[in-house]
């Protein structure tokens, strides 16, 4: 619940909206994949340099947990067509995207264990 909190709190009128991201494990150059024109795994990303995170290259991933948008512009623009989106970053354990049933007993797993609580104060 405090993730929402913060989020309500960082949007302001001249922002498109906020969404809940998480630190990335993976690093993107080495994880995205494309086929090429005759079927092969091919690297999304080209590098010239070495592996980014040893640069103290961090990535985020959206983690579908947190959305908050100013009304005024989600019904003038498309999500993909904003670009003053802020993120807020979530501990992963609180960044559980629930799409599938799965999705759903992992969240009662992590209430159950006491690894998260829950809340209903806003």
């Amino acid at each position: 619940m405090e993730d929402v909190i913060n989020a309500i709190d960082v949007l302001t009128h001249e922002m498109d909206g906020v969404i809940g991201v998480k630190k990335s494990k993976l690093n993107p150059k080495s994880i995205f994949h494309t086929f090429n024109e005759n079927g092969f795994l091919t690297k999304l990303f080209k590098s010239d340099s070495e592996d980014s995170r040893r640069q103290g290259f961090s990535s985020y991933e959206i983690n579908g947990a947190l959305y908050v948008f100013n009304t005024a512009n989600i019904f003038q623009k498309k999500i993909s067509e904003m670009s003053k989106i802020k993120p807020i970053i979530m501990d992963e354990l609180y960044s559980v995207d629930i799409d599938e049933p799965i999705d759903w007993l992992w969240c009662e797993f992590l209430l159950d264990k006491k690894y998260v609580t829950g809340s209903n104060k806003l």
